[in-house]
């Protein structure tokens, strides 16, 4: 996590619980946190200029969460924003995977690799909540996160050797091939989700965000 990150959950610690509670209870906070968390994912599965916009967009959805932090507020520009951008993220994200649909060892390592850091983000910021608020759920948290870890240390191996055209070992590709159906699935269920929660045809439900 980011040092000004980091200073903004210190500066939310001085506020009362009530208001940190209800912060991070909020949709908007749970908008502001999606629509980095899918930029992250997003970025993976592109190249070149493409790349460099979205780590952009991301680095300015980074600086409005910090600010939202230290002011314990989520305003209507900020709200809006992050609505936006995650809803066009995902749709990016839905156009890759419409032109990936055949498995093959380059697009699905990228597709997987989405997958882990869309996770990693959110738990990081679902877990940095619970420490500020003695969450009795940090625990599960923790088990979730080092698995996520565990499959980020497992595809850095397998993405080295495809990139190096290397042949992955039966096992291997098993594993690329399940989790790069599961990470498609994901993708196309958040999407559904985040579309209906727009449309308010479902209702927020404050809790971790998967």
């Amino acid at each position: 996590m980011t040092q000004p990150m980091m200073e903004g959950f210190k500066a939310l610690r001085q506020g009362d619980r009530l208001s940190v509670e209800s912060l991070f209870a909020s949709e908007r906070t749970f908008w502001l946190t999606a629509s980095i968390a899918t930029g992250f994912a997003l970025a993976e599965l592109q190249e070149g200029p493409a790349r460099l916009i979205t780590q952009q967009n991301d680095d300015d959805m980074l600086e409005k969460f910090n600010a939202c932090l230290r002011t314990g507020h989520v305003d209507e520009t900020v709200f809006a924003e992050s609505k936006a951008r995650t809803l066009d993220n995902m749709q990016a994200i839905a156009r890759v995977l419409q032109q990936g649909t055949v498995f093959n060892e380059h697009r699905a390592v990228q597709v997987c690799t989405a997958f882990v850091s869309y996770w990693l983000f959110s738990k990081l910021i679902e877990m940095e909540w619970e420490r500020l608020l003695a969450a009795d759920a940090r625990r599960e948290s923790y088990i979730f996160m080092d698995g996520i870890i565990a499959d980020q240390d497992e595809l850095a191996i397998i993405r080295d050797k495809v990139h190096q055209d290397q042949p992955l070992y039966d096992d291997e590709i098993v594993y690329l091939r399940s989790h790069w159906q599961v990470g498609r699935e994901f993708f196309r269920r958040l999407q559904n989700k985040l579309v209906l929660l727009d449309r308010g045809l479902i209702p927020f439900v404050s809790g971790p965000r998967a």
